[in-house]
């Protein structure tokens, strides 16, 4: 999961909606890279000043999508509500058959990035769920 807010993660005048909304997802992603995931997609949330255009919103929703689908993942959904001003929370979901870790954990250990789960396949936690089951790690 990773959150960007407007004036704290970046602003407005620097950078146009589409690449917000890239780059958002490029964060969550990038979790799931570190651990040498395969991307099944994206849940986004998103913060909408109430005197934005409903464009605009689709055009932040483009760069996510763009960023979502370089890497092989759908948008499969998300909420959105008025905000103050933008801000954009992605939580990613993918897979991975054996998890690169950063503290040599036991690769049967469960392991989570933001929110993805990542699991080698042998937990009784989610296996079938993530589609892991059965697979081995």
């Amino acid at each position: 999961m990773d959150l960007s807010v407007e004036g704290t993660h970046y602003r407005r005048q620097w950078l146009s909606l589409e690449e917000i909304g890239w780059r958002a997802a490029a964060g969550a992603l990038s979790d799931l890279a570190a651990a040498g995931a395969e991307a099944i997609g994206v849940l986004a949330s998103v913060g909408v000043p109430r005197d934005a255009p409903a464009e605009d919103v689709v055009t932040l929703m483009e760069g996510v999508g763009a960023a979502t689908a370089s890497v092989g993942g759908v948008v499969l959904g998300g909420d959105l509500a008025a905000a103050p001003f933008w801000l954009v929370d992605v939580t990613v979901l993918g897979r991975v058959a054996r998890p690169v870790t950063r503290g040599g954990r036991d690769r049967r250990q469960r392991v989570g990035l933001g929110t993805a789960r990542l699991c080698p396949g042998r937990t009784r936690c989610h296996a079938a769920r993530c589609g892991t089951a059965g697979r081995g790690a």
